[in-house]
């Protein structure tokens, strides 16, 4: 028997590259499976992760941005930094977020400059520290960061973190009030009328509280009403004050809501009215303002736009003493006409009207 060696090597080979197809159609169809898998799992966009923060899927968002944070995406890495202190999609984590936000600050984020900026000032995920809140403030302001230009001028009218300096904070409040924002707004009228910063002067207050006024901040609206009122930088003028003070008081300001119960009660300047003077000083009261406490207790002893009260009226009392206002004589006239159980009662109502204020709080 001969033996063909060539033929042989042949057959051997070409089973071999039989072999080697196999092997090699099997990895890499094995291989794309895998990558398929990776891509499916790990690669969703960072826009997927903004629609499903946006819907309040925490759940979904936060490994996606967690993944992309990592890759350097500095939107991922501010919402990131965003979740780890809200605690949203996971446990809250001051650490973890100023890990973050220092991530996307290294690549010039304003957003994460001012976020450092107010953790320090806080002193939230790192020992409070007014001077390295400047800085990060500053950093944010020179590239034009609206809330990091109001509060930097904050600090420099506090003199916290930096040298007090009323000069850098109209410079920085005037800067941020050039872009509406409503608090700078508001603060550059304060300048205004103080002179701090800027020349004294009632008419620009007024065109600064103006402005804030009508996008709706309460301070500037009370302010505003009450230089109308008083003919302070412009003609008195009873009518727009009270509308101001008006609106003020309805978004809450307490200053405002006394103030108005006292015009209808006197009835000087507007028609006198116990009806609409008992309805604003008892929201007045309700924020815990003392003097409003206190007349709320002499319209309750008289019966003036209410029933008269004698219990309400030792509450009102009791409640205006805590505050610091002290009327002994009206005190001692309601107190002479109660029993010890409406005396208790007084004092029972007092102690649950002050949990309500306490929760509703003083504006």
């Amino acid at each position: 028997m001969r033996f063909s060696p060539v033929r042989v090597r042949k057959k051997m080979v070409m089973r071999m590259r039989n072999v080697l197809s196999h092997f090699f159609l099997t990895f890499w169809a094995a291989l794309f499976l895998w990558t398929s898998s990776i891509h499916a799992q790990t690669f969703e966009t960072v826009e997927d992760a903004l629609n499903a923060y946006n819907r309040g899927d925490y759940e979904t968002a936060f490994p996606i941005f967690s993944t992309h944070a990592q890759l350097g995406d500095v939107t991922a890495q501010n919402y990131l930094a965003l979740m780890y202190a809200e605690g949203q999609g996971t446990k809250k984590d001051l650490t973890g977020a100023m890990k973050w936000y220092k991530e996307a600050a290294d690549q010039d984020s304003i957003d994460a400059q001012y976020a450092l900026g107010e953790l320090a000032q806080k002193g939230e995920g790192v020992v409070q520290d007014y001077k390295a809140a400047a800085g990060w403030y500053n950093a944010a302001a020179l590239r034009g960061h609206l809330n990091a230009q109001f509060q930097l001028g904050m600090l420099y009218a506090d003199g916290l973190g930096v040298q007090q300096n009323d000069l850098k904070a109209a410079e920085w409040f005037r800067k941020a009030a050039d872009q509406n924002q409503l608090d700078a707004l508001y603060n550059m009228g304060v300048l205004s009328l103080e002179g701090r910063g800027v020349k004294q002067s009632n008419r620009e207050a007024i065109n600064w509280f103006t402005k804030a006024a009508n996008a709706g901040h309460r301070d500037a609206q009370f302010n505003l009403g009450a230089m109308y009122f008083n003919g302070e930088g412009v003609g008195k003028n009873t009518k727009t004050g009270i509308s101001w003070l008006t609106k003020a008081a309805d978004n809450g300001h307490r200053d405002a809501q006394f103030g108005l119960g006292m015009i209808y009660y006197d009835g000087d300047r507007a028609k006198q009215s116990f009806d609409d003077a008992t309805k604003w000083l008892e929201q007045a009261a309700n924020q815990n303002h003392a003097r409003a406490q206190l007349q709320m207790a002499l319209l309750s002893a008289r019966g003036e736009g209410t029933e008269q009260d004698l219990i309400a009226a030792m509450m009102w009392l009791t409640l205006a003493q805590r505050g610091g206002i002290q009327e002994e004589q009206l005190y001692a006239q309601v107190d002479e006409l109660l029993n010890e159980e409406q005396r208790s009662e007084a004092i029972r109502r007092a102690e649950a009207r002050a949990k309500t204020n306490m929760v509703l709080g003083p504006n």
